[in-house]
């Protein structure tokens, strides 16, 4: 599965290694890691995205050009 998160996020998990990927869209590489937890243990984990290329400075904008031609068309 996947979630968002702004900054931080918390879980409570059973005893294993888990796969850590950290995504930030199209400008970032995807940062991953294996990640064990022992039992009864505690453990903080930090994501270093690094930016790859930064499009705005080079004048390009995102924007959202989704549409459902399907509603009301006829």
């Amino acid at each position: 599965g996947h979630f968002y998160c702004d900054q931080a996020a918390e879980w409570v998990l059973p005893a294993g290694t888990y796969r850590l990927k950290g995504y930030r869209g199209p400008e970032y590489r995807v940062a991953s890691r294996d990640v064990t937890v022992a039992t009864d243990e505690t453990r903080e984990i930090t994501v270093e995205l690094e930016r790859w290329v930064h499009l705005a400075k080079a004048g390009w904008w995102s924007g959202e050009l989704h549409i459902h031609a399907n509603y009301g068309f006829g």
